[in-house]
């Protein structure tokens, strides 16, 4: 289960960074994020949240993280995203990209951080 749980880590990593870079892209150009993005973000979404029942089961099977902060950012990070999502999706298009940019970018340091505390 600790596999399964590391690996979605590095998924979810990449896909933010993908995602982190690919959203300035259409900042930086004035391009309408396209539904193709849009698609990767739910998927990345849904990454995490699959993530989140791993680290539950893990808890469950008392394998606890080295830090209690760890689950602060696994929660942040679900919620942000989702968040980024819902206001992305409310406005113009130089607006939405901007908001999805960073919330990809945010979620890279949240899981990031995320990693560091749960070594132990």
């Amino acid at each position: 289960m600790l596999a399964a749980h590391v690996s979605l880590y590095t998924t979810l990593l990449l896909l933010f960074i993908g995602l982190t870079v690919w959203g300035f892209y259409f900042v930086a150009t004035s391009r309408p994020v396209d539904g193709a993005f849009r698609s990767t973000y739910v998927l990345a979404i849904g990454a995490s949240i699959a993530q989140a029942v791993v680290g539950v089961l893990l808890y469950l099977d008392d394998k606890r993280p080295a830090q209690s902060f760890h689950y602060l950012y696994g929660i942040s990070l679900m919620v942000f995203t989702g968040a980024g999502y819902a206001f992305a999706t409310r406005g113009d298009s130089r607006r939405e990209a901007i908001i999805f940019a960073v919330a990809s970018l945010a979620a890279v340091g949240l899981i990031l951080r995320g990693a560091a505390t749960g070594r132990g």
